[in-house]
């Protein structure tokens, strides 16, 4: 619709709206919409554009989650990148909704959200922590393969032990 600028209507700028014709403003688009034209009526949810969420009022277009991820079904409107998940088959490698998603590791099996990815038999978790103090997750390859039981809990088979399960116990 319109603005009111000095006697004279002019067209809500995008990121704004009015429902109402003649008024003296525009309003805001709440976080979660948008509003990609001028003279907009109704903001636009960021439902409509899939996997994407606006996390500030005002926005002119929603941004998409990140590579490999969906927005959690339940977060209608989203308003932050924390609402995008990992899609089946992936897996995050800080465990943060929100970040981007890796293909799950050969040897496992990885059912999406921000699941670790679950090992399958024969191989196990293993962490390591980088310079910023983040845990990143990897699958590794029990030698001998035997010593490894796979699964959510992972790990060594009755008699073995140690680092990749490769020491009798």
């Amino acid at each position: 619709r319109s603005e009111i600028s000095h006697d004279m209507c002019s067209r809500c700028p995008p990121g704004t709206m009015q429902p109402k014709k003649g008024q003296h403003s525009c309003l805001s688009c709440a976080p979660g919409s948008f509003m990609p034209d001028h003279g907009g009526i109704s903001c636009i949810s960021c439902d409509v554009v899939g996997d994407a969420y606006a996390e500030q009022m005002g926005q002119t277009s929603c941004s998409l989650c990140p590579q490999h991820t969906q927005r959690f079904i339940g977060h209608l409107n989203a308003t932050t990148r924390a609402a995008c998940i990992c899609q089946h088959g992936f897996y995050s490698t800080v465990g943060e909704p929100g970040s981007a998603c890796m293909p799950c590791p050969r040897g496992a099996k990885c059912t999406g959200r921000q699941e670790n990815p679950v090992p399958d038999s024969g191989f196990i978790l293993s962490t390591r922590e980088n310079a910023a103090h983040i845990q990143k997750v990897f699958v590794v390859r029990c030698e001998p393969p035997e010593a490894c039981k796979g699964g959510r809990n992972s790990s060594c088979a009755i008699g073995y032990a140690g680092r990749r399960c490769g020491e009798c116990a």
